[in-house]
């Protein structure tokens, strides 16, 4: 008799729909360009491409990558020690690259960052700049290569480790 009752009762009082909120796995844009949002750290965002299915990159400039498998040709691949990056420091680019893979490994500091980078031609420091935690890596990046330096974020250490491709 309670069995019957409990199942009339729950057939009869519907529970509320649990919010789900699931983003997209694109954002799909007629070109690419800068992003008209802010990033925060340890956020979940989707991928951004244009309208051909290549990728929007996370660089200044918004340029695409083209998603072709196989179609990387490595350039280059530099460590940088924790040592060196007590000050601010550029990669060592080869000439034909187009685009880096960023890969960190370290401790955190403050707002769990290990490394920030500024690629607009000024200098980062332990505070300012993007920040990136350790194990965050970034693949694709093709913001301005020649004007990219990083440090190590205040209370963080960090090697880092440069793919470089085109």
């Amino acid at each position: 008799m309670l069995a019957r009752l409990a199942l009339v009762t729950a057939l009869l009082l519907p529970l509320p729909a649990l919010a789900q909120s699931v983003p997209p796995l694109a954002n799909v844009v007629a070109t690419c360009g800068t992003p008209n949002s802010t990033y925060n750290v340890n956020e979940n965002r989707p991928v951004t491409q244009d309208q051909t299915g290549k990728l929007c990159g996370p660089g200044s400039g918004g340029t695409t990558v083209p998603v072709t498998p196989g179609a990387q040709t490595v350039t280059g691949f530099q460590v940088i020690s924790s040592t060196t990056l007590a000050s601010a420091t550029a990669p060592t680019v080869p000439a034909t690259t187009t685009h880096m893979d960023i890969y960190t490994e370290g401790t955190a500091g403050t707002n769990n960052q290990c490394l920030r980078y500024r690629d607009d031609g000024s200098a980062p420091t332990g505070s300012t700049g993007a920040g990136l935690a350790p194990q965050q890596d970034i693949l694709g990046w093709s913001g301005s290569l020649t004007n990219v330096q990083f440090i190590n974020a205040t209370g963080g250490s960090c090697t880092l480790t440069l793919r470089y491709w085109k």
